[in-house]
């Protein structure tokens, strides 16, 4: 699987302005404007100027309705959120999975309690998915379901070749 081109970078505004693009989808200049001046002195024309900076970074899309176009965020809160969490994992220096699973467990049980636990069912809902998943593939011998045990009890012929490597780097039997 090819990895999503890093996202940009935001300012305040600008994330501002695509906060209020998932909140309420599809919105012209001025729909933006009045939300976004509620929480922030900004001008109409400002506002606009965000708006085609997040289309040049394929973070919002436009399509003209009459003569204004409308804008609308180019992926969810929740694909900005994987790909954010993408981009931090990869600027990592050789992180350990099991290291940064564990560090978000903390983190989910320092915001709450009940993120703890939406985590956990998320994790059991996965593995049932796993396991359907599993039930439903046809059965191969040496498929990527085999456990080492079951692979390990077949007679040696009906396994597949073991490949060595020597140090000249050619494989044999």
């Amino acid at each position: 699987m090819t990895r999503a081109a890093r996202l940009p970078l935001l300012g305040p505004l600008e994330r501002l302005v695509l906060e209020e693009l998932w909140r309420a989808g599809t919105r012209d200049v001025a729909q933006v404007h009045a939300c976004v001046a509620l929480r922030r002195d900004v001008a109409r024309n400002t506002v606009q100027t965000t708006l085609e900076r997040l289309v040049r970074k394929r973070l919002a899309t436009r399509a003209r309705r009459g003569r204004a176009y409308v804008y609308e965020a180019a992926l969810t809160r929740r694909e900005w959120i994987a790909r954010a969490l993408d981009d931090l994992v990869a600027s990592l220096p050789r992180v350990e999975s099991q290291l940064l699973a564990a560090s978000f467990v903390d983190l989910a049980d320092r915001t709450s309690p009940e993120l703890l636990d939406a985590l956990a069912e998320r994790v059991r809902a996965r593995e049932r998915e796993r396991e359907r998943t599993r039930v439903e593939a046809p059965s191969r011998v040496g498929g990527p379901h085999e456990s080492a045990s079951s692979a390990a009890d077949r007679p040696r012929d009906a396994r597949a070749p073991e490949r060595l490597r020597g140090a000249d780097g050619a494989e044999s039997e």
